[in-house]
């Protein structure tokens, strides 16, 4: 159950972080949203994720609209945190924070590298059902879990 809930991270891990990475780089070329009228948007471009939401927040009248098309005007990507806070909403006050997405892959794949590391070195001498290490055991059979190991891995 542990390995394979290790497995799984690791291997989701680096999906999510090769897909980010395909979005951080697409994202130079399109750009994408959706846009919560009149009080909230997120959207994908020049490199980053923008949270936006307008003050006074509003639950009604809630319109969900998606958008994306080509950035025509190509800008710099957003490469560090960026935030603003006032005037410049619909109904007032606006707020919005720029996450840039090469960040959130770094923050995801970083783990996922080190379990990799971790695992490429842990497998050799361990028992194939509990994990118990069995460096020295000559009988075959794992003391913690009672599995016996194939002759050819021993």
């Amino acid at each position: 159950m542990r390995n394979r809930l290790r497995s799984t991270i690791k291997w989701g891990g680096t999906v999510l972080t090769v897909l980010l990475l395909v979005v951080w780089v697409g994202s130079a070329f399109v750009y994408c949203g959706l846009d919560g009228l009149p009080t909230f948007e997120v959207s994908v471009s020049d490199g980053a994720f923008c949270l936006v939401c307008e003050h006074p927040w509003s639950w009604s009248p809630l319109q969900v609209e998606l958008y994306h098309g080509f950035n025509g005007d190509r800008k710099l990507w957003s490469w560090w945190f960026n935030s603003y806070s006032g005037p410049g909403g619909w109904n007032g006050d606006v707020s919005w924070i720029l996450v840039p997405i090469w960040f959130v892959a770094v923050v995801l794949g970083l783990p996922t590298m080190w379990l990799w590391h971790r695992d490429r070195h842990r497998t050799a001498n361990l028992c194939p059902k509990c994990a118990y290490d069995l460096r020295g055991n000559t009988s075959g059979v794992c003391p913690e879990c009672g599995a016996v190991r194939e002759a050819r891995e021993r």
